[in-house]
């Protein structure tokens, strides 16, 4: 009965095992596997190319350089590549011609009134000097401080958009009207330039000009300058030959010349002098010297290729007086390279107004009697100090 029950519950086993369906006698099928998803992955967003925007015009001081001009007595810095002009009472530091971009520096002599009272009358002053080429300019948020006064000044140069400051200031005995501007939209790159350049100004004791006195002639000239003289002519050069003030005197010559055909003298010598550009002339009223004399006097701006030194920018100026069926003559010329004019006229102006006659007797050779004052008073010209004389510790303005 045990051996029954044991081999019954060995087939029910056997049974269960084989009814399974991972035992099934039939031949297994091969299930095709299902193949798996793509999985996406997200793409950053293309989008779509814009030029980049321009970067802010950063504020920074321009590199410069130090001018120093010991005979009229001031020291600035200029930016590189920029220009400098020197007039009597102006000192200009510009960019290009029309001078958008500009420091302006006035030193007042004796200046009277308060700080206002300089800032406005320079300003009218300096605007009527300039009202061709400024008539749009105009003062506004004027704002004091000790010792100072400042306004915004906004308008137009040649019809470009400009802003800057204007300024009286006082330092110790000595006033100055100052003045920046630049086009609008480079205003904000190049305002610390152009105060670099205005707050460096500095004035000084000049120095003297070197005293030469020849036999005929007597003329102040900086060192390391040349002095050649002859009894009809001087000349003074510069170091390099590039800058000169020359003087010829002509003495009864035949004929009764126009001023302008006397000036023609100048450019005879074409191995010396050609391609004479005129800038401007300006033909003055007859004067009367303290000898009594007629003068007829002719004043040209003019450019012209001197030698082997290249364009030259200068002031050419012709005096003659009638004797009769001849004349008598004196022309003078001061010039500079085209890249320093503006820089050394003021300059070339005084060694012209320190000329002198020293020996009338002796002009010539002495063998003609020719009554030349000792010296020819120029009409029109602004009379300036002698730079480097105790009159004027400010020699140049």
């Amino acid at each position: 009965m045990a051996a029954g029950l044991g081999v019954s519950f060995f087939l029910c086993m056997v049974i269960l095992i084989l009814s399974s369906p991972q035992h099934s006698l039939e031949p297994r099928r091969h299930e095709a596997k299902e193949s798996p998803k793509p999985v996406l992955v997200a793409q950053p967003e293309v989008l779509p190319q814009h030029p980049p925007l321009p970067m802010p015009l950063k504020a920074s001081v321009l590199p410069m350089r130090i001018f120093r001009q010991p005979y009229l007595g001031f020291s600035l810095r200029v930016p590189e590549n920029w220009k400098l002009d020197i007039e009597p009472g102006r000192v200009w530091v510009y960019r290009e011609a029309m001078r958008t971009a500009c420091v302006l520096i006035c030193p007042i002599r004796k200046a009277s009134g308060t700080l206002r009272d300089l800032l406005q009358s320079q300003f009218e002053i300096q605007k009527e000097i300039l009202k061709k080429q400024f008539p749009n300019l105009t003062l506004e948020e004027v704002k004091e401080r000790p010792e100072e006064i400042e306004a915004v000044l906004s308008g137009s140069i040649f019809g470009i958009p400009v802003t800057g400051k204007v300024r009286a200031v006082q330092r110790g005995y000595s006033s100055f009207y100052e003045a920046i501007w630049a086009p609008l939209d480079e205003w904000p790159s190049l305002e610390m330039t152009l105060e670099s350049s205005r707050d460096s100004f500095e004035s000084f004791q000049s120095d003297s000009l070197h005293l030469f006195e020849g036999q005929v002639f007597q003329v102040s000239y900086p060192q390391g300058w040349r002095v050649k003289e002859s009894r009809y002519s001087i000349e003074v050069t510069s170091e390099d030959e590039f800058n000169s003030f020359l003087v010829n005197f002509f003495i009864y010559l035949p004929g009764n010349p126009t001023p302008q055909e006397f000036l023609k003298l100048f450019d005879q010598d074409p191995a010396a002098v050609n391609h004479v550009e005129i800038l401007s002339e300006h033909e003055y009223d007859e004067f009367i010297d303290r000898l009594g004399q007629r003068w007829k006097v002719i004043e040209r701006e003019v450019l012209f290729d001197h030698l082997s030194t290249g364009r030259k920018h200068g002031i050419l100026r012709g005096a003659l007086v009638s004797q009769g069926n001849s004349f008598s003559g004196v022309m003078t010329l001061r010039y500079a390279s085209i890249e320093r004019w503006d820089e050394l006229k003021t300059l070339l102006f005084q060694i012209e107004n320190s000329f002198r006659i020293s020996r009338p007797d002796a002009l010539g050779g002495g063998t003609k009697a020719v009554q030349f004052p000792k010296n020819l008073e120029w009409p029109g010209v602004e009379s300036l100090p002698t730079p480097g004389t105790q009159e004027d510790h400010h020699g140049w303005y």
